[in-house]
């Protein structure tokens, strides 16, 4: 894993860098992969499932992080085969329903499934469940290759 800056989330889901005598806190852990894969917008396809209600602003706007257009191996800028990122952002307008809670758990384990392709994890369970209005909780576990099992909870994955 690479190293990345330690973010903490707060009590209302926002995410903010731990600083270490000035500097930003270095994580090379999976939770800065989990952080950096759902919490990074990726780009919306017409192809993605997307929830039924949602206001006609927010059905126009397409997200997608910048990153996707700088490809890791060098070649030159365009679309990635493998995008970046989860696409919960788009869940930030959507009604308290269970077919939010199930995309919700869809776009996590689409955001997550790099873990298994590149080998650092052979299985990822999530759950998701509703904790106040527009704010959905979740909890991951990651299956690592030794067998054994990290866990990790959010308590606001939509807002």
């Amino acid at each position: 894993m690479s190293n990345d800056f330690y973010a903490t989330q707060d009590s209302i889901g926002r995410f903010y860098l731990d600083m270490t005598g000035g500097n930003p806190a270095i994580d090379n852990t999976l939770r800065a992969a989990v952080i950096a894969s759902l919490f990074t917008d990726r780009r919306l396809t017409d192809a993605d499932p997307r929830p039924v209600h949602v206001d006609a602003e927010a059905a126009e706007y397409q997200g997608g992080y910048w990153g996707d257009d700088y490809p890791s191996d060098g070649s030159a800028p365009g679309s990635q085969a493998r995008p970046h990122g989860s696409l919960l952002w788009v869940l930030a307008r959507a009604k308290e329903t269970e077919e939010t809670r199930r995309l919700a758990i869809l776009y996590i384990e689409q955001a997550l499934q790099w873990l298994i392709a590149t080998g650092r994890a052979i299985a990822i369970t999530v759950d998701a469940w509703w904790l106040a209005p527009a704010a959905l909780g979740c909890s991951i576990d990651i299956t690592q290759p030794d067998g054994s099992v990290w866990q990790t909870q959010f308590d606001s994955v939509t807002g």
